[in-house]
């Protein structure tokens, strides 16, 4: 897992160039053959937003979650089994600093994660 974290400062010199974080994303993107290794960006563009990393798994998950999908219809989805999707619950909990679900959801919206 390969992970890029543009701060504030590089935005704004990448900005004065006239490049956009999609078009750098989309550059490594291709670069790295996605398909064969995971990249995850964690772009700090947030202005008095908290950054979070969370892997593109974890995202998918919090995503469906939000969606009303339960456990297992998430893991059927991702082709994973349910005591997965719920490790991955815990550590995005962790990571968040939350306790439920609804909590997740709402710092996910907030923090542009979802």
């Amino acid at each position: 897992m390969i992970s890029i974290r543009i701060d504030r400062l590089m935005e704004e010199q990448l900005r004065a160039k006239d490049i956009t974080a999609d078009k750098i994303e989309e550059l490594i993107s291709n670069f790295f053959c996605i398909n064969r290794i995971g990249v995850s960006f964690v772009i700090d563009t947030n202005k008095g937003k908290e950054s979070f990393y969370l892997s593109e798994q974890q995202r998918k998950i919090v995503f469906l979650s939000s969606r009303g999908l339960t456990y297992k219809a998430i893991g059927e989805k991702l082709n994973i089994e349910v005591t997965t999707v719920k490790f991955h619950m815990r550590r995005i909990k962790e990571t968040l600093n939350v306790s439920t679900l609804g909590q997740v959801i709402k710092v996910a919206i907030e923090s542009d994660i979802i």
